[in-house]
């Protein structure tokens, strides 16, 4: 009994100190979190013209070289374009341009007509990743120089871990009578009582889903910890993989290719074009990066390897999940409801916090 009181005294103090220390920077991760999870339909409410297609204008689909000619007639010599990804038949075409980092062209496949330009590096949902993940600071990939806003994101979200495991610990009611008090919220009682159930209950409904997004996010945080968080599902980070063939960059032999997929795979969701393969899904839930593979050769297109799925290297089946859990994508929109719920009840957590303590340090004096 001695020991149990020490362990909860103790429990409840160091939460309080960690809680009142990282409040706001977990609460502002917490917010802009809510906020990306529902960035792709946030986008396309917005930009619809970008992602569909008009019934009127739809007809008979251009080969792929010649989607690629007209849309290189409409840009400059110096933009060079990339990967193509191909969606429903509704769904305009999305072709990376290779000379950005991370931009992408939305092209008509019955016109080749350029809809828009996406720049993820830009905009207001980049200022809003800024925010998550570097506090606004700038991160330079091709440098060494150090990032402290980067740094301090995973210092947050590292000391994140113990304060959520000692909210879990003190959540367990002492005497079992006490248990129906622990999930609901009591509005009869006034405006303290009311924040105290919402901080207590509200942080057991949502426990287990913020220490996902935690530990999946730190894997972009430290170096060490991604290692060892791959290590415990025994693959080890950063191990080359296995090299493709050669590229192939006369884009009628992606088109042969492409009619082969399609006719194998009439049920696809969403197919990518690259110089080396061609990937492709077929499912809605899971991982959000689950794709099977194929090999295609020049000049004939002919299809020469498939690789499934389960056969996939398993670092790239991790980072797969990693980014699906991570972003809420496991059960489509309704995950991302629960993540974007789930973060904004996080969000919720320390200034019900600040007010507990406000409210208990006045009430001693």
């Amino acid at each position: 009994m001695m020991i149990r009181k020490f362990l909860r005294r103790w429990s409840r103090k160091l939460h309080r100190f960690l809680g009142l220390v990282l409040g706001i920077p977990f609460a502002l991760i917490c917010i802009s979190g809510a906020l990306l999870a529902f960035e792709p339909q946030l986008l396309r409410l917005v930009h619809p013209e970008h992602y569909r297609v008009d019934v009127a204008v739809r007809h008979e689909r251009l080969p792929v070289d010649e989607v690629y000619a007209r849309v290189s007639s409409q840009l400059p010599d110096t933009v060079q374009l990339g990967t193509l990804r191909i969606g429903q038949p509704d769904e305009t075409w999305q072709i990376e341009i290779a000379s950005l980092r991370n931009a992408e062209l939305f092209v008509n496949p019955y016109t080749g007509k350029i809809t828009g330009m996406q720049d993820h590096d830009r905009g207001f949902f980049y200022e809003v990743r800024r925010l998550h993940r570097w506090f606004f600071d700038t991160y330079d990939r091709k440098s060494d120089a150090l990032c402290w806003g980067k740094l301090a994101v995973g210092v947050v979200s590292l000391l994140s871990l113990p304060l959520l495991l000692f909210g879990l610990y003190l959540w367990f009611p002492p005497l079992w009578r006490s248990w129906k008090l622990r999930v609901q919220i009591c509005f009869r009682h006034g405006l303290r009582r009311a924040l105290y159930d919402v901080h207590v209950v509200g942080g057991f409904y949502t426990v287990l889903l913020l220490l996902v997004l935690v530990l999946t996010g730190l894997t972009w945080s430290f170096p060490w910890y991604r290692q060892a968080f791959y290590a415990t599902f025994g693959v080890v980070y950063g191990a080359p993989e296995p090299s493709g063939p050669q590229p192939v960059t006369d884009h009628r032999v992606w088109q042969r290719a492409l009619e082969q997929v399609e006719a194998r795979h009439p049920d696809y969701r969403w197919i990518e074009v690259s110089p080396t393969e061609i990937r492709f899904s077929t499912t809605r839930y899971g991982n959000a990066r689950r794709a099977d593979v194929y090999h295609y050769e020049a000049p004939s297109g002919r299809l020469t390897r498939f690789i499934p799925y389960r056969q996939t290297s398993a670092q790239q089946r991790v980072r797969g999940w990693i980014v699906t859990l991570h972003e809420g994508l496991w059960l489509g929109w309704f995950s991302q409801l629960l993540t974007c719920l789930g973060a904004l009840v996080g969000a919720c957590l320390p200034f019900t916090a600040y007010y507990l303590y406000c409210k208990r340090r006045y009430r001693h004096r």
